[in-house]
């Protein structure tokens, strides 16, 4: 019984959230790093256009 009251509430709490859905602040500390034109301006930091 246990184990079935578990399950609920991990079902109950994974259905409150949207996958990939990120408020502003979350989505720019995502994204950081990741600029198109970093390994122009950095060519020293990159290795195949891959950052490091």
């Amino acid at each position: 019984m246990k184990k079935f009251i578990m399950l609920v509430m991990v079902l109950i709490l994974s259905g409150c959230f949207t996958a990939g859905d990120f408020p502003e602040k979350r989505e720019r500390l995502h994204n950081m790093g990741h600029e198109d034109d970093y390994c122009q301006k950095n060519p020293d930091r990159c290795i195949n256009g891959v950052q490091w």
